[in-house]
This record gives C-alpha cells, structure tokens and sequence, in this order.
C-alpha cells in the first residue's frame, strides 16, 4: 500500500526531472550559441554550457527527490556533507583537481580548438575540451587525452598563436667537399620550396658542428601549422640529398 501511494509522487517527480533535463539541454544550446556570437570561442561556449548542464540536473535530481518526499534524505546528504565533502574530496582530489583546472583554462584561453598544443611530451590539435581532460590528435593519428592539472602544472607550447611552426633536420659534409657551395645549394633548394614560409621566420642553413669526418650542417625553416611538416621536411631532406649528389658531393665515403 504504501508503494501504491507513492506512485503519484514517482510520476510527478519523473516528469519534473524530465521538465528540468529538457530546460538544461536547452539551455545548454542557448548558451554555447550565445557565447559563439559574441566571442567566437568554441572552447569556452563549450566548457560552460557543459557545466551549466551539470549544475542544473544536480539540481533537478534534489528536486525531484524533494517531490517525491525525500528531503528528509535530501537533509542529511546536505547535513553530512562537511564529512563526506572531506571523505570525497580526498578520494577524488586529482577530479577536482582537473576540474578547477579546466575552469582556469576556460578562462585563460592559452588555446582554442584546432590549435596545434605540446606540454608534457605530448604534441598534437586540440579537438574538444571538457571539464576533466583536454582532447587532443597527435600527428600520428592517435587521440590523447591530457588531464588539464597536466596542462596547468607544465609548460604549454602553443604553435598556432603566429600559425607557424619549425622543422630542422641536419647532414653531413666530407671535409674534402666544398663546404660553402653546399651551404648554397641548400639555401636555393630551401628558396624553391614554397611550403616554407620566407617571412616574417626566415629559414637558416648554419653550419653547427665539426666531426671527425664530418662537417654537420644545420636546415631550419618554418611551415604553417595547417601544413604536414612531415612530409615536407621529408621531401626537402631528399631532395637536398639528389642535389648535392648531383652536384658531385660523395656520402659513400668511408
């Protein structure tokens, strides 16, 4: 009997819930397009209409408990929530850790989505962003996920702020060869290539070290980020290789 009786309370609480989760999810919408419009920032539309969601069903959950006669429950979850604030807060330090940090970065924007990012060893574009963890696209193709107190604790590179990048690669000269002509040879191999960017970065070809047998040249240049610098610095490595070749320059030396 006394379950038959609560069935009233059950369906009210039910439709209240799912009066307050349709409210939330839009919401949610208004408030991710609202924040587009007026600052075109995909990361922070985001972040906060997410935890607007989350605050909002929080809150429909207690009502609909309250409706269905629980607040005495309600009470004591609140009345005990110093020690179980403390209990959880322990076991869930690096979540709200990771939280708060996310919240910081929301607000601080060192990047947006679509940016090319490195910190911790890691490297890749940012394709979402949650209150946890920031996803990103490492070149490989993977999806790594970094905790944001991650972010928030090592240094962040951020390579799309000028929308450029680096790329280097190094190579050998045999002492008997001349050394200068190929330093022009590079230098015109590094002119013809249009990925590399001639301004406002200009690329360099330095001569780094002395080996023993060796003479060690140095190739740096810049690529827009939009571009796979893999397969550009590839491409230039053996092209330089045929030219120099070409040109009489022997690395079959021994």
């Amino acid at each position: 009997m006394g379950l038959i009786k609560m069935v009233p309370e059950m369906i009210l609480a039910t439709l209240s819930f799912v009066l307050i989760l349709v409210i939330a999810r839009m919401l949610k919408r208004y408030t991710r397009l609202y924040i587009l419009r007026k600052s075109d920032d995909l990361l922070l539309a985001n972040f906060l209409s997410k935890t607007l969601f989350t605050v909002i069903i929080i809150f429909g959950t207690v009502v609909s408990l309250g409706v269905m006669g629980l607040s005495g429950t309600v009470t004591k979850i609140l009345a005990g929530a110093g020690l179980s604030g403390f209990i959880i807060g322990f076991a869930f330090k690096d979540i709200g850790e990771n939280f708060l940090a996310g919240i910081l970065l929301a607000f601080k924007r060192p990047f947006r989505i679509g940016d090319l990012i490195e910190t911790n060893g890691l490297s890749g574009t940012v394709y979402d962003f949650k209150l946890r963890e920031t996803l990103i696209k490492t070149p490989d193709g993977v999806d790594a996920f970094i905790p944001n107190s991650i972010i928030i604790k090592n240094p962040l590179k951020n390579h799309t702020v000028d929308h450029l990048f680096r790329k280097e690669f190094s190579l050998g000269i045999d002492y008997r060869d001349d050394i200068n002509k190929a330093v022009e040879i590079i230098k015109d191999i590094v002119k013809n290539t249009p990925e590399i960017e001639k301004e406002p970065r200009e690329a360099l070809v330095l001569i780094s070290e002395f080996g023993e047998k060796y003479t060690v040249i140095k190739v740096l240049f810049w690529l827009k980020t939009s571009i796979s610098g893999g397969k550009v610095q590839s491409e230039m490595m053996r092209r330089t290789l045929d030219r120099l070749k070409a040109e009489g320059y022997n690395f079959d030396r021994k």
